[in-house]
Protein backbone atom coordinates (compact mmCIF):
# COMPACT_ATOMS: atom_id res chain seq x y z
CA UNK A 1 0.00 0.00 0.00
CA UNK A 2 3.16 2.13 0.55
CA UNK A 3 3.79 2.22 -3.14
CA UNK A 4 0.38 3.33 -4.04
CA UNK A 5 0.88 6.49 -1.77
CA UNK A 6 3.95 7.24 -2.53
CA UNK A 7 3.76 7.09 -6.54
CA UNK A 8 1.51 9.70 -7.15
CA UNK A 9 0.69 13.31 -5.86
CA UNK A 10 -2.84 13.67 -7.46
CA UNK A 11 -5.49 12.80 -4.28
CA UNK A 12 -7.85 10.74 -6.78
CA UNK A 13 -5.05 8.69 -7.83
CA UNK A 14 -3.86 8.14 -4.35
CA UNK A 15 -7.16 7.24 -3.11
CA UNK A 16 -7.79 4.98 -6.26
CA UNK A 17 -4.30 3.06 -6.21
CA UNK A 18 -4.56 2.61 -2.01
CA UNK A 19 -8.20 1.71 -2.13
CA UNK A 20 -7.40 -1.30 -4.87
CA UNK A 21 -4.29 -2.44 -3.21
CA UNK A 22 -6.96 -2.60 0.49
CA UNK A 23 -9.47 -4.54 -1.63
CA UNK A 24 -6.47 -7.11 -3.02
CA UNK A 25 -5.36 -7.80 0.71
CA UNK A 26 -8.94 -7.92 2.43
CA UNK A 27 -9.48 -10.43 -0.60
CA UNK A 28 -12.91 -7.91 -0.65
CA UNK A 29 -15.73 -7.96 -3.70
CA UNK A 30 -16.09 -4.57 -3.14
CA UNK A 31 -15.30 -1.55 -1.03
CA UNK A 32 -15.42 2.71 -1.27
CA UNK A 33 -14.03 5.45 0.01
CA UNK A 34 -16.01 8.48 1.35
CA UNK A 35 -14.81 11.62 2.24
CA UNK A 36 -17.17 14.35 3.65
CA UNK A 37 -17.76 17.83 1.40
CA UNK A 38 -19.60 20.28 3.42
CA UNK A 39 -22.18 18.88 5.29
CA UNK A 40 -22.70 15.63 3.01
CA UNK A 41 -20.52 12.35 2.38
CA UNK A 42 -19.50 11.64 -1.35
CA UNK A 43 -18.25 8.58 -2.47
CA UNK A 44 -14.89 9.54 -4.12
CA UNK A 45 -13.85 6.27 -5.03
CA UNK A 46 -14.86 2.52 -5.90
CA UNK A 47 -12.91 -0.69 -6.29
CA UNK A 48 -14.86 -4.15 -7.03
CA UNK A 49 -17.58 -5.46 -8.38
CA UNK A 50 -20.71 -3.84 -9.56
CA UNK A 51 -19.24 -0.16 -9.68
CA UNK A 52 -23.06 1.03 -11.08
CA UNK A 53 -25.06 -0.12 -8.54
CA UNK A 54 -22.72 1.38 -6.00
CA UNK A 55 -22.53 4.73 -7.37
CA UNK A 56 -26.55 4.26 -7.15
CA UNK A 57 -26.41 7.07 -4.69
CA UNK A 58 -23.42 8.82 -4.67
CA UNK A 59 -23.94 11.46 -1.69
CA UNK A 60 -25.29 10.98 1.48
CA UNK A 61 -26.26 13.16 4.08
CA UNK A 62 -25.20 12.84 7.79
CA UNK A 63 -27.19 10.22 9.19
CA UNK A 64 -28.41 8.75 5.85
CA UNK A 65 -27.86 5.22 5.46
CA UNK A 66 -25.08 3.60 7.25
CA UNK A 67 -22.48 5.57 5.50
CA UNK A 68 -24.30 8.67 7.35
CA UNK A 69 -24.87 6.85 10.23
CA UNK A 70 -21.30 5.86 11.05
CA UNK A 71 -20.47 9.21 10.18
CA UNK A 72 -22.83 10.74 12.61
CA UNK A 73 -21.62 8.50 15.26
CA UNK A 74 -18.12 8.63 14.42
CA UNK A 75 -18.11 4.47 15.44
CA UNK A 76 -17.83 1.36 13.01
CA UNK A 77 -21.33 -0.08 12.23
CA UNK A 78 -21.00 -3.96 11.81
CA UNK A 79 -23.89 -5.42 9.45
CA UNK A 80 -24.66 -8.93 9.45
CA UNK A 81 -27.70 -8.92 7.16
CA UNK A 82 -27.27 -5.97 4.46
CA UNK A 83 -30.36 -6.76 2.45
CA UNK A 84 -32.91 -6.85 5.57
CA UNK A 85 -30.83 -3.63 7.40
CA UNK A 86 -33.58 -0.79 6.36
CA UNK A 87 -30.79 1.75 7.18
CA UNK A 88 -29.37 0.93 4.08
CA UNK A 89 -29.54 3.45 1.28
CA UNK A 90 -28.76 1.86 -1.72
CA UNK A 91 -30.96 -1.06 -3.13
CA UNK A 92 -29.25 -1.85 -6.50
CA UNK A 93 -25.86 -2.63 -4.19
CA UNK A 94 -28.72 -5.56 -2.44
CA UNK A 95 -29.93 -6.52 -5.78
CA UNK A 96 -26.52 -7.20 -6.88
CA UNK A 97 -26.25 -9.53 -4.08
CA UNK A 98 -24.46 -7.80 -1.64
Amino acid sequence: MGKAVASSLDTSEVLSRSLNAATKVAAADAAEIWLLDDKNLVMKCHAGSHREAFFEKPRLAIGEGLGGLAAQSQALLCVHDLPSDPRFARHKVVESGF
